[in-house]
């Protein structure tokens, strides 16, 4: 989602299709999703309005992301409500925790530089770290029947 004011569609600028490379499943999803699409050309939107146009963000949080959390019991009251960015940052944390390297998780989130991967997920980071220090140290302490 882009920031507020602005209209928001699943166009990717070339550069940006080069930084986030998506695996042959994702890709397969959003072609389907897309083709069967009254608007599905090659610079139409793959999530786009009933006239075609990009959605406005206002919009998909309210009518998607908002129903969607408070039906699920993801809002309580006295904290804010999740937002798409928090999407985002689950997506990031979740590709850290599964051991990608910080470069590709870098470039799949689209950071300019990978130390701003470092600072946003330096937590998950050492989580992923001390997991594997601590199976190395188990693994050693039974001489590696475990």
């Amino acid at each position: 989602m882009q920031t507020p004011g602005t209209e928001t569609g699943a166009k990717m600028s070339a550069a940006a299709e080069q930084q986030q490379p998506a695996e042959g499943q994702r890709v397969g999803v959003l072609m389907r999703h897309k083709l069967a699409l009254r608007f599905s050309g090659d610079d139409d939107f793959v999530f786009a309005t009933e006239t075609g146009g990009p959605m406005y963000y206002r919009n998909v949080s309210t009518r998607g992301l908002d129903k969607a959390t408070n039906a699920a019991g993801l809002n309580p009251e006295g904290v804010p409500s999740l937002v798409m960015h928090d999407l985002r940052h689950t997506y990031g944390s979740h590709l850290v925790l599964g051991g990608l390297d910080v470069v590709r998780v870098s470039r799949q989130m689209g950071h300019k530089k990978p130390s701003i991967t470092l600072d946003i997920h330096a937590k998950e980071l050492e989580q992923v770290q001390h997991s594997d220090k601590v199976a190395e140290s188990v693994a050693f302490a039974f001489g590696g029947i475990l």
